[in-house]
């Protein structure tokens, strides 16, 4: 994120936030990102992020209850942040010039009732960003990163240090001849306006630019400063097409997709998209970001799955070829049973050879055919037959599956060029239940039925003989099937005939409600993600459907028992996990 972009951010969040108390704070398992509820309207909460490819601050439209049973998780930063400034009011947000450091200043009080200042500071540099906490002695308390030979005792007891100032020059009081001897090199106005002046980074150095082609460079910089300091911010998402219609596909970001405080003429081929704040176009920007780039790794894990098992089929082609150059020409090996009968009377034993005359051939030679020396001519005959018979055979269904493995190759390859070519998620869920690729009655394997043997479905046309009245059907995230009874005797239809031993079983906890089953044909372990989504089904689908949260049990189905005289649907569990959704359906309905 920008600096002159985390300049506006942090002026209209200072007087958004200014006295307000902290709320929760959360920090998900594992990433540099820090949540601060600041109890806002509509439940909007603060995102600070210090991962190094992506450090930003913004607003999200979230909850701390639809972030479920994480937002509950904890860390040792996360704690001691809780400890020190939960509760604890904002006394001051403020911006260091030029750089990309935000310092978030609160007060708590002691055990004697006495004031405390700890401050909370985000280094959003890049690579090296981070989060700190120091106290009203500028000493740190903890941080979010700690360098890989940092003593932690010797680090606690130091004062907090500001990243190193950039040797670059004030773009505020550079005068017009000194920044034309800077231009005077022949680089790009973009390239030495981002690398010898503070706080400009590529796009509003780009601008300074783009600026410059109307007026001169001193004139164009000074035209950016005045916009961004001195007028009112006019802030705007600049995309290709508007963005209600936006595809993920599509979105390069500070290409066709920019947001900015201010009116940008190098964006002058842009659809823009006005916004009253700049926190609110910011969140709708990095809202289509984060869309654009689950999207994307959407597209690479399927490509990534299809390519493994197209991979894996070119594989079994070279070795079925090699076995059909290995089986030969099957036809000698009845030529030789047939001339060994032939010649009972005349045939000639040497050793481990049979000399014979060659009936087929007009010259009729003699020719020598390997024989066991410890066996009759009939015998030798009877093996040659036996062997005839079994490479025929062979040859035959190596052709046939060479055939079909052909028609495999070719359907999967054309499932990874659809994938390519997706544009948005419909498009990759056509993908996925086989909207594209092989048109219909040309007697081949469909996408559809291609598609789920790469990935473990279970066969389409079983699914459906297996199909029970009663039975709702979704496709979860990662491909699994999950099925969700209606009723009573539906549930025990669907537990006790329809699923297998190592099907993942849920149900709402404490709630009546429907079975669920996550379909495990590759007994493998089920992915979280479609844990978690089939737990929202069990909870949307029983009486704890209007809660805020349910907790849902999960057991494989072996570990599932009638209760004998019970009434439908009820089970005894010998042993299960819970885990803490919202009721909500957002696994793919499929009928």
């Amino acid at each position: 994120m920008e600096n002159f972009l985390l300049q506006a951010i942090t002026d209209e969040l200072a007087q958004l936030l200014a006295g307000r108390a902290l709320g929760r704070i959360y920090q998900p398992s594992g990433s540099a990102d820090l949540i601060l509820d600041f109890r806002l309207r509509n439940e909007r909460l603060l995102l600070i992020s210090a991962e190094p490819t992506d450090p930003r601050l913004h607003l999200i439209s979230t909850s701390m209850k639809s972030l479920g049973a994480a937002s509950r998780s904890s860390s040792a930063f996360a704690g001691i942040l809780r400890k020190r400034i939960g509760g604890g009011l904002l006394l001051a947000l403020k911006k260091e010039p030029l750089e990309r450091v935000i310092r978030f200043v609160f007060q708590t009080y002691g055990a004697a009732g006495e004031p405390i200042t700890f401050t909370l500071i985000a280094e959003l540099l890049g690579r090296s960003a981070n989060i700190l906490l120091v106290d009203q002695d500028d000493r740190i308390v903890w941080s979010l990163k700690w360098g890989k030979r940092e003593n932690l005792a010797e680090v606690l007891a130091s004062r907090y240090q500001p990243p190193q100032a950039e040797d670059k020059l004030d773009p505020f009081t550079i005068s017009e001849a000194d920044f034309e001897r800077l231009l005077s090199s022949g680089e790009p106005i973009s390239k030495i306006v981002q690398l010898r002046l503070l706080g400009f980074g590529p796009l509003f150095a780009r601008e300074v630019q783009s600026r410059a082609i109307n007026r001169s460079p001193a004139a164009a910089l000074r035209s950016v400063l005045e916009d961004l300091f001195e007028r009112p911010l006019t802030p705007v998402i600049y995309s290709a097409s508007p963005l209600d219609e936006i595809l993920p596909a599509q979105v390069e970001p500070n290409k066709n997709l920019i947001v900015s405080p201010i009116k940008l003429e190098q964006a002058a081929g842009l659809q823009a998209t006005r916004f009253d704040s700049i926190l609110n176009a910011v969140e709708v920007y990095q809202a289509t970001l984060a869309r654009a780039r689950a999207f994307n790794q959407e597209v690479r894990r399927l490509k990534t799955e299809l390519k493994l098992n197209l991979d894996r089929r070119q594989k079994l082609r070279a070795n079925l070829e090699d076995d059909l150059r290995r089986l030969g020409d099957f036809e000698k090996y009845r030529k030789f049973g047939e001339l060994i009968l032939a010649n009972l009377v005349n045939l000639e034993r040497d050793g481990d050879l049979l000399r014979v005359v060659d009936l087929y051939d007009p010259a009729q030679p003699v020719i020598e055919i390997p024989a066991d020396s410890q066996a009759t001519p009939k015998k030798v005959a009877e093996g040659y037959f036996k062997l005839y018979q079994k490479s025929r055979r062979g040859t035959a269904a190596i052709t046939k599956r060479l055939s079909a493995l052909e028609q495999e190759i070719q359907s999967i390859s054309n499932l990874l060029s659809a994938a390519g070519k997706a544009l948005d998620e419909e498009g990759l869920n056509r993908i996925r239940i086989g909207e594209c690729g092989v048109p219909s009655g040309s007697g081949r394997r469909g996408d559809k039925e291609l598609f789920q043997s790469a990935i473990g479905e279970p066969r389409a046309d079983k699914i459906k003989r297996e199909r029970l009245k009663g039975v709702r059907r979704y496709l979860s995230s990662d491909n699994y099937q999950i099925l969700v009874g209606r009723s009573g005797q539906d549930n025990d239809n669907l537990t006790f005939k329809l699923a297998s031993a190592n099907d993942v079983w849920l149900h709402a906890a404490d709630y009546p409600g429907s079975h669920v089953i996550i379909r495990n044909p590759k007994k493998q372990p089920v992915p979280h993600r479609s844990i978690i989504e089939a737990a929202e089904l069990a909870a949307f689908f029983s009486q704890a459907k209007n809660e805020a949260e349910a907790v849902v049990n999960y057991t494989e189905r072996k570990y599932v028992s009638k209760i004998k005289g019970a009434a439908p649907g009820l089970v005894r569990l010998a042993s299960f996990k819970s885990v803490t959704v919202v009721p909500q359906e957002r696994a793919i309905r499929q009928d």
